[in-house]
């Protein structure tokens, strides 16, 4: 079952009370560790229901997007962003900070105000994607930042731009066949890393049938036992 000492007979009585000091001395860290993990615990969930709050997405992630969201822990570094431009098309956003926990949602919050905030006003997704950029260089330390796939989703003109700054391609599928037709690969460094970035949409076909797939390396990392 375990042990954490042995005693060996005879037993010295000097040694046996310094043993069952030095016990309740262990005891009484686990007891205060304990502590600190649960208040940490219920911090964190406070944490991530205020943060929720604050990056919810708006009704057209419900209406025209399909989004799966896991995390490894109570907070994931992936953040997902759609809204409305007031011409009826729409801006989405996959974004992927590095590691886990609150450490990599901390800059989700002011992507969320900028991205929110300048697609309602029909600020172009060049612009939006600079202005990010330079928040979180200000920002973040070194060695954190923000891979994005970035698309901009036409109704009016039946098209899609793209930018891909240090994501897993972008993919999209002819629903009809479930054929691959197109991939789109990165073609950038990440935002947050250097202050200026040269930013431009590839603009691609897109068809009824057409499915847009972006996911982030969670994707590629959850491997099965079957590989």
């Amino acid at each position: 079952c375990g042990g954490d000492d042995i005693l060996f007979k005879p037993i010295e009585h000097a040694v046996l009370k310094a043993k069952a000091l030095g016990f309740e001395r262990i005891k009484a860290v686990h007891q205060k560790i304990s502590l600190l993990e649960t208040q940490r615990q219920q911090e964190e969930i406070l944490a991530e229901r205020i943060l929720s709050g604050a990056i919810a997405n708006s009704q057209c992630a419900d209406q025209e997007l399909l989004i799966w969201l896991n995390s490894a822990s109570t907070f994931s570094g992936d953040v997902v962003f759609a809204e409305y431009r007031p011409n009826g098309d729409i801006y989405a956003l996959l974004g992927d900070f590095p590691g886990h926990g609150l450490r990599a949602a901390i800059g989700a919050m002011p992507v969320a105000e900028i991205f929110r905030s300048m697609t309602r006003k029909g600020y172009s997704a060049e612009a939006l994607l600079q202005q990010i950029n330079r928040r979180l260089h200000r920002l973040l330390p070194t060695g954190m930042f923000l891979a994005a796939t970035f698309v901009e989703l036409s109704f009016q003109q039946r098209s899609i731009g793209v930018w891909n700054g240090g994501m897993p391609d972008l993919l999209i599928v002819d629903g009809v066949g479930d054929t691959l037709r197109q991939r789109v690969p990165a073609s950038s460094i990440a935002l947050g890393i250097q202050a200026q970035l040269d930013i431009h949409l590839t603009t691609l076909e897109w068809t009824v049938n057409d499915h847009i797939l972006l996911f982030s390396d969670g994707i590629l990392d959850a491997v099965n036992l079957a590989g």
